[in-house]
């Protein structure tokens, strides 16, 4: 071989070195974070609208709570649809990055108290609705939701339901003076936010009240009153973030889900400075108004403790009933409400900590 060729083929071996070199340094940057949190996707049932279109008059926000984390968040990966209500569902094509807003809230928890009878007597439970058409939640089927009342867990009103109108329709039981009291609210179906009930007491005294104030029907979804002892989380403080950004997403085509009819995408975020939380809730919601106009719908996981928050700042008064509702999407396409309590989990990773033993990559081609 002669000295040219000698030095030509040094010298392809250095360049081929070099970009080996950088590829293992990208590959072992990328890949050198712990999954210290996981929820995985489950390729069935619903996925719940977190989307900003001020265009649309649509601000919701899903949040979803992580725990036990021995390291700081670096990168945060989510798992979603991307879709838009135009005359129906419609899915899209997200950008190949995607603005969100990321925030983080802190993560409390407590015990009930219950509600305890205050008198014998006969009590009252009084149904209303804000929109003045009834608990329907699918009309067509007409399907309702639904209130059972118990009085030291025997159930006392059983599945009961506003099925037209205003109200307030009454319904009564008898409780004793230091009975406990609990209900339990079922959503089966849309505009469950429009529901209200209050429970008043021999005097007509309002006792309790679920689901907005009388005043106020249906400023928010009916949670059910708890018997005492329960340990329950509450809501996110949404107001109060712990950390907030604004950050785009590298969104990725997973493939299809839900029998192949809809298109699952994964959004990927990574923090400059990462997030130092143990426990908390976390929220991811395209900025819309920035991106392609898609909106995310976070996909759920059967992997949790079945509990999401669900926050929703738009009223029934701006959609059309004739849409599917903009809360969110299920499996096939029915109505659906996911407002406040989802019960279940969303798909998503936290990603931080660097690995004891990080990637290996070929450095020689000669050994």
């Amino acid at each position: 071989m002669s000295f040219i060729n000698q030095n030509k083929l040094i010298m392809k071996m250095t360049i081929t070195l070099f970009i080996l070199y950088l590829f293992c340094a990208g590959f072992a940057s990328a890949q050198n974070l712990n999954l210290i949190f996981n929820q995985p996707y489950n390729d069935s049932t619903s996925a719940a609208n977190s989307a900003l279109d001020t265009a649309e008059g649509i601000d919701f926000e899903a949040a979803d709570n992580f725990f036990g984390l021995e390291a700081e968040i670096e990168e945060f990966v989510f798992y979603g649809l991307a879709w838009k209500i135009d005359n129906g569902w419609q899915e899209m094509e997200p950008a190949d990055t995607e603005p969100f807003f990321i925030r983080f809230y802190e993560y409390e928890e407590g015990e009930t108290t219950g509600l305890i009878a205050p008198v014998t007597g006969d009590y009252q439970v009084a149904l209303k609705d804000s929109w003045g058409d009834g608990w329907g939640g699918h009309w067509e089927d007409a399907i309702f939701h639904t209130l059972s009342v118990f009085v030291n867990g025997v159930v006392v009103l059983d599945e009961i339901t506003l099925p037209d109108g205003a109200g307030p329709v009454y319904h009564t039981f008898a409780a004793d003076e230091g009975d406990e009291i609990s209900t339990v609210f079922t959503i089966n179906g849309a505009f469950a936010n429009e529901c209200f009930y209050a429970i008043l007491d021999p005097d007509n005294n309002i006792i309790a009240e679920d689901g907005g104030t009388w005043d106020s029907p249906g400023a928010s979804t009916p949670q059910g009153i708890a018997p005492s002892g329960i340990i329950v989380a509450f809501e996110p403080d949404w107001a109060n973030p712990l950390h907030e950004f604004n950050l785009d997403a590298e969104v990725t085509h997973v493939g299809s889900i839900w029998d192949g009819q809809r298109q699952l995408y994964k959004f990927m975020v990574a923090f400059e400075n990462p997030v130092n939380l143990e426990a908390g809730w976390v929220s991811a919601q395209i900025d819309s108004d920035n991106g392609s106009g898609a909106w995310f719908l976070w996909l759920n996981s059967l992997i949790g403790d079945g509990l999401a928050w669900h926050r929703i700042d738009a009223t029934k008064a701006a959609c059309n009933r004739d849409m599917i509702d903009m809360s969110g999407i299920s499996e096939k396409g029915e109505l659906r409400f996911s407002n406040y309590p989802i019960a279940h989990d969303l798909a998503f990773e936290l990603w931080g900590g660097e690995l004891a033993h990080p990637p290996m990559c070929v450095t020689n081609l000669n050994p």
